[in-house]
């Protein structure tokens, strides 16, 4: 008996969950059904499709003119950018081509006066290469002097010697005596060995000894 009725029970509360769910179901299918109808009738939605056209038309007319704008604005950013570029550009060139023409300028100023350092050069080259050719000439006319004033001397000695040999020894020592010792040297040098050594023989012992000596120092031997 207890178990019928809780059979009862369970049975009706089951009826009751599909009796209550069935009826939420109709409502909801109903409500579908109304929602349908209501977007298939052209009359009653016209004024919110037109409302809604207009808001979409609306954007899309703002996004257009807005993207406009953008673009017009980029394309005067874009300009104005070419012409600062464009600007920025051309100075550098000018500034770059006066520096250019000072650097060129400089140049020149540093070949002008190159040139005329060389031209002072070549001048002063001139003037030492003439003074050069003076100095030889000059040296030249010394040499040629010297040899002059020596064939004169030896001339001069010459004639002395044939002087002095044709003395007698002892006048042509006591003569001689009295001469520089370097004199009678070159004198005695350009004797005989037989007339050297009498005149020697004749002069003073001191003054004997010093020509000895000189005579010996000389590299030319007595003339025979």
């Amino acid at each position: 008996m207890k178990t019928r009725t809780i059979f009862w029970i369970v049975l009706l509360s089951c009826l009751g969950f599909v009796l209550l769910s069935g009826i939420q179901l109709f409502d909801l299918a109903r409500n579908f059904t109304l929602k349908a109808d209501e977007h298939h009738k052209p009359e009653k939605n016209l004024p919110a499709l037109k409302a809604d056209m207009g808001k979409n038309a609306y954007a899309q007319d703002k996004t257009t003119n807005g993207e406009n704008t953008v673009a017009v604005n980029s394309d005067k950013e874009e300009s104005k950018g070419a012409n600062s570029g464009e600007t920025v550009s051309t100075e550098s060139v000018a500034e770059y081509m006066k520096y250019l023409r000072e650097k060129e300028l400089e140049i020149q100023k540093k070949e002008q006066a190159l040139k005329e350092r060389e031209k002072i050069l070549r001048e002063l080259e001139k003037d030492l290469n003439t003074k050069l050719a003076h100095l030889e000439e000059l040296q030249k006319s010394i040499e040629a002097f010297n040899r002059q004033q020596e064939q004169l001397a030896n001339e001069r000695l010459d004639t002395l010697v044939k002087i002095y040999v044709t003395m007698k020894p002892k006048d042509a020592a006591a003569l001689l005596e009295k001469l520089d010792d370097d004199l009678v040297t070159q004198i005695i040098s350009r004797m005989s060995t037989d007339q050297a050594a009498k005149i020697i023989a004749s002069m003073d012992i001191k003054k004997a000894a010093r020509i000895t000596q000189k005579l010996t120092e000389k590299k030319e031997p007595l003339a025979r």
